[in-house]
């Protein structure tokens, strides 16, 4: 009954304290955005406007009294009602408007999703290879695996060179799916190698994963979400599929703090608000899963917790506010909601750390 209550209130602390605060900053800084545009805007017009006021008074200096004169004449005349019709060329605005998102749901269904598939059915092919090669005994596991990572580093090359050609016809999207092919082709060959064939003893296995994350963290910057999504579940499942007798807290949760710090990072440069929501949920439910299965480990996981903590209070504060001079010691809203979410957290730890310590004694 006493895990349950602690769990609800990690939970409640959660949602309230993490994911409210970042919903707030990224809704502060599209509305931030909003309105530098519209500034943009409105000192764009208003510089037309007086440089077109300056040109018209130097052309003919009596335009203002012939103005005045024409507006007292035509305000004495009763005026007539007029119809209001739409002009046309909002008409016109709206049939572009029509027919440009008619075009984009024929790019959508027509050129992306048969890249996509095309990408997928690319995996799987490989996957299928070598299930063949297994079942009818062609290959070694030792040249199984070299020729999976070989496919893998063959669609990761492949992908780099249609993102190189700018006029390549939709090779956004061919790049994309060409990255996360190899990408899961890579985290295929290393759960094999480990898992499967015994090639590879656990250390090495968590090392190879952990690398391949890297590796597609690192091409999310260049290829899109999609493939940061890809890194983000294949890194936090890493510690699923590579087990071990003996686990050790400190070099796990180093693992998993690195992990969450480069791709919080990415987020934040390339403004994917979902990916860091669901890197914060993966985080604290490995804390979670951690804390319940050895309680005696709770300083580490207080130890990653706080630097989670502190490190989106960080990105927030190098998102909303940059610093300058001015604003150095200035804390601003959704600082405050991050340090008092990290407090509450810290606070409910606590009382988690010591209600295990008594439920063990």
């Amino acid at each position: 009954m006493d895990f349950i209550y602690i769990l609800t209130l990690i939970l409640i602390g959660f949602l309230f304290c993490v994911l409210l605060p970042l919903l707030l900053l990224f809704y502060a800084i599209s509305l931030s955005n909003k309105i530098k545009f519209l500034k943009i805007q409105v000192d764009k017009i208003t510089q037309h406007v007086f440089s077109a006021r300056e040109t018209e008074y130097e052309s003919d200096p009596e335009s203002e009294l012939q103005e005045q004169t024409t507006v007292e004449e035509e305000s004495a005349q009763p005026q007539p009602e007029f119809i209001v019709e739409e002009p046309i060329e909002q008409i016109i605005q709206q049939s572009k408007t029509i027919h440009e998102t008619n075009q984009n749901l024929e790019k959508a269904f027509g050129t992306k999703m048969t890249a996509w598939i095309g990408g997928i059915a690319l995996m799987f092919s490989g996957f299928y290879l070598v299930k063949y090669s297994i079942e009818h005994s062609i290959l070694t596991p030792f040249v199984r695996i070299i020729i999976g990572a070989i496919f893998a580093l063959c669609a990761l090359g492949a992908a780099h060179y249609i993102h190189l050609k700018p006029n390549f016809s939709n090779g956004n999207t061919i790049s994309q799916s060409l990255s996360g092919a190899g990408i899961a082709t890579l985290y295929g060959c290393c759960y094999a190698a480990g898992n499967l064939y015994n090639l590879l003893s656990n250390t090495h296995t968590f090392i190879g994963m952990a690398i391949v994350t890297v590796i597609a963290v690192l091409s999310s910057l260049r290829h899109g979400p999609y493939v940061a999504l890809l890194g983000l579940i294949g890194g936090f499942l890493t510690p699923v599929f590579v087990g071990s007798t003996e686990p050790s807290a400190p070099l796990f949760f180093g693992y998993l703090y690195l992990l969450f710090s480069g791709l919080m990072v990415v987020a934040r440069q390339k403004g994917w608000w979902k990916l860091s929501l669901l890197n914060v949920t993966g985080a604290l439910v490995w804390s979670i899963m951690w804390g319940v299965k050895y309680p005696h480990d709770l300083i580490w996981v207080n130890v990653f917790l706080f630097l989670t903590f502190m490190t989106i209070s960080a990105i927030t504060h190098a998102v909303v506010t940059p610093l300058t001079r001015k604003n150095i010691f200035a804390i601003t809203p959704v600082q405050l909601l991050s340090y008092g979410g990290m407090t509450v957290c810290l606070l409910v730890i606590a009382s988690f750390s010591v209600t295990i310590q008594f439920t063990l004694q």
